[in-house]
């Protein structure tokens, strides 16, 4: 079964962030086929019928369509965005019980159709989530990541390219979340920035979409490519879910590049991983 998979996708939720990932990767042109999901059929229908109606100047365009979880049979990798949005006066922690019982029945279904694919979850909170699809699942380590901090650090990227700044090794890892750290980067003004990109995104438009989107497709694109990138995503380790540089190929997860740390880089990371911590063991399935 492993070696039928296709150079298909399946999203899981047709709203914001799983419409926007599917346009994205439509665009990309390296999926042949997208499979979008949603509790409302319909929502899903229209959002791919307006995908496929936008890329047609394409050669080889993707097609997108409005499927169901027998459809993600032959996926090799299927992308989770189904969940409450963050409110402006909430963090991704506090919607950790919100989004865990959806994210639950989402994987068990998944799992039950098709074993041998990646899960990427992108749900918020992100870790925590990506934390129990593992457990859920009971897919192997490498098979379940989440977006992480990746979104993180293209927003970082960003204001440093407007400000002038070479990224070079500037990254974010650890939770995506207040607790993120920064790597190679101390100017304080434009952490604040990445830190309330989110939330101003929330109270301006509503929510996040583009960058996300991007985000995902970039990280899908390596699955399907095998290209063997490395991302700051969130993957289980030492019994938690937490962002650090990781490489990532049509097998999943497959190694974690050594990151030199500065002292103070070290001391923010061991917070970052309490907190996530702690949030995990207040939870039950």
């Amino acid at each position: 079964m492993a070696n039928k998979l296709k150079k298909k996708i399946g999203i899981i939720g047709a709203g914001r962030v799983g419409s926007t990932a599917a346009f994205c990767i439509a665009n990309c042109g390296y999926a042949k086929e997208i499979i979008l999901i949603d509790v409302i059929e319909e929502l899903a229908e229209g959002e791919a019928e307006d995908i496929n109606q936008a890329i047609t100047l394409f050669a080889k365009p993707t097609i997108t369509i409005s499927g169901n979880y027998e459809d993600l049979s032959d996926c090799p990798l299927v992308i989770i965005t189904a969940g409450a949005r963050r409110k402006p006066e909430e963090t991704r922690l506090d919607l950790a019980r919100k989004n865990l019982s959806l994210t639950k029945e989402i994987v068990q279904k998944i799992a039950s159709i098709n074993k041998y694919c990646i899960l990427l979850v992108v749900t918020n909170p992100v870790d925590i989530l990506t934390y129990f699809s593992f457990k859920i699942s009971g897919f192997k380590k490498e098979k379940v990541f989440g977006l992480g901090t990746y979104l993180d650090t293209l927003r970082l990227w960003s204001f440093m390219n407007r400000e002038g700044k070479e990224k070079k090794d500037s990254i974010v890892i650890g939770e995506h979340g207040d607790s993120m750290v920064f790597v190679s980067f101390d100017d304080t003004e434009i952490i604040k920035k990445v830190k309330s990109a989110g939330a101003e995104l929330i109270r301006k438009k509503g929510g996040c979409g583009w960058a996300v989107g991007m985000a995902i497709s970039d990280v899908a694109k390596s699955v399907l490519l095998d290209e063997r990138r490395v991302f700051p995503i969130s993957s289980v380790i030492d019994d938690i879910a937490i962002s650090i540089p990781t490489v990532v190929g049509k097998e999943g997860i497959l190694d974690y590049p050594e990151l030199k740390l500065s002292q103070k880089e070290k001391e923010a990371f061991s917070i970052s991983s309490k907190i996530i911590k702690d949030e995990i063991t207040k939870i039950s399935l």
